[in-house]
C-alpha cells in the first residue's frame, strides 16, 4: 500500500480520498499519505492553465482547513463575483502549488482569479491570481471621537495636499516633455470664476460688492459676521466657547480658548480669536458634518466645532459640532 501511495502522488490519491470520505465508505487513515512539502522557496508565480481548467474570479473569504485522518486539506473559499453561481464555492489548493503562499496571505475581499480543474468532483487549484486587493473600510464617523475626528480630517488633508503635488510634479513633466518634442505649450487655464450677480456685503464696507456665496447658509453668517482681527483669516482648527445665538443652520460664539490648529490653517495669528464672537454656518451640502449636532446646542452653553475661515468673516463648520468645553486629546 506505501508503495502504490509514492507511485500515484498525492493529487492522485486525495481526491478520491475526499469523495470516498464524504461518502463515508471507508476509514479515511486507509487512504491518507504524506502529501508532498510545500516549496521551498515560497514561490507564488502563476502556473499555465492546462488544457479544461476554468478560470474564474471570486471575491476573498477565508481559507477553510478540514482535517482528514491524520492530514489536513486546505480549501480556499470565495464568492463568485461573475455567472449565475451564487453562495460561496470552495477550491482545493495542493501544498505544492505555487500559489500556496498567496492563498495564505490573501485578506478578506481580496479579489482573486482562481483556476481550476474539476478532479473526482472537486475543483481542484491550478492556480491564484491577486486581481485587487480589498478597499479599505470605511471610517465610521459618528462613532468616532473628537480626537479622531481631528486626526482623520488632518489624515484626508494630508492625502489631499500629496496628491495635488504630484499632479503638479506630472503636469510640469508633460509640459517639460513637449518643450523637447517642439510641440506648443497650452498656458495652464485658470478656474472658471462663478458668474453670480454682484450683491452688496454688509460684513465690508458699506457699498462695496463682491460675489454672493452659493451657500445659502453661508450667506447668511456672512451678512451678520463681524470682521475679523488680523491675523485670524484662514484659521482652521477647533474654537471652544459659549453660544451666543442661535438662527437655523447659523450661530455666534464667543471665543473662550482655541481647542487645536490644523497644520494646514493659514491664520497668522489664531489666538487673536480669543474673546471675541464669530460667526459659524453648516454647510448646506451637510459634507463631513453631524448636521444635527446643532439641535443639541444652548444659548449660554459651552460648544465645540471644528470650524475654517475659507473666505469672508464666517466660519464653516466641518467634521464636529458639539457641547462641551474641550476637544477629547487636547486640552
Amino acid at each position: 500500500m506505501a508503495a502504490f501511495r509514492r507511485s500515484v502522488g498525492w493529487r492522485r490519491w486525495v481526491m478520491p480520498a475526499c469523495v470516498v470520505a464524504i461518502a463515508g465508505a471507508v476509514p479515511l487513515a486507509a487512504w491518507i499519505g504524506s502529501p508532498p512539502s510545500a516549496r521551498a522557496d515560497g514561490g507564488t508565480a502563476v502556473q499555465a492553465a492546462p488544457a479544461g481548467a476554468t478560470a474564474e474570479d471570486v471575491s476573498f473569504v477565508k481559507l477553510n482547513v478540514q482535517k482528514l485522518g491524520d492530514q489536513q486539506l486546505t480549501f480556499l473559499v470565495g464568492k463568485p463575483l461573475h455567472g449565475t453561481r451564487t453562495g460561496e464555492a470552495q477550491f482545493l489548493i495542493d501544498p505544492s502549488n505555487a500559489s500556496w503562499t498567496l492563498a495564505h496571505a490573501l485578506k478578506a475581499g481580496d479579489q482573486v482569479k482562481v483556476i481550476w480543474q474539476m478532479e473526482h468532483g472537486i475543483r481542484m487549484v491550478v492556480s491564484v491570481e491577486l486581481v485587487a486587493p480589498a478597499a479599505p473600510p470605511k471610517p465610521d464617523l459618528a462613532r468616532m471621537t473628537p480626537a479622531q475626528l481631528r486626526a482623520h480630517a488632518e489624515k484626508l488633508t494630508g492625502d489631499n495636499d500629496k496628491l495635488t503635488a504630484r499632479v503638479a510634479e506630472l503636469e510640469a513633466q508633460v509640459v517639460e516633455l513637449k518643450k523637447r518634442l517642439g510641440e506648443p505649450v497650452e498656458a495652464p487655464k485658470a478656474p472658471a470664476e462663478p458668474t453670480l450677480p454682484p450683491t452688496t456685503d454688509t460684513s465690508k464696507t458699506p457699498g462695496s460688492t463682491t460675489q454672493a456665496p452659493a451657500d445659502a447658509n453661508q450667506a447668511k453668517a456672512e451678512s451678520i459676521a463681524a470682521p475679523l482681527p488680523e491675523g485670524a483669516a484662514g484659521f482652521r482648527g477647533f474654537l471652544i466657547g459659549p453660544v451666543q445665538s442661535i438662527d437655523g443652520q447659523v450661530f455666534t460664539m464667543k471665543v473662550a480658548k482655541i481647542g487645536g490648529i490644523s497644520s494646514t490653517s493659514k491664520a497668522g495669528k489664531a489666538q487673536v480669536l480669543v474673546g471675541t464672537t464669530v460667526t459659524l454656518y453648516i454647510p448646506a451640502s451637510g459634507e463631513h458634518v453631524n448636521g444635527d449636532g446643532i439641535k443639541a446646542l444652548k444659548v449660554g452653553e459651552s460648544a465645540v466645532s471644528g470650524a475654517v475661515n475659507e473666505s469672508g468673516n464666517a466660519f464653516k463648520v466641518y467634521f464636529f459640532l458639539g457641547n462641551g468645553d474641550r476637544v477629547p486629546g487636547f486640552g
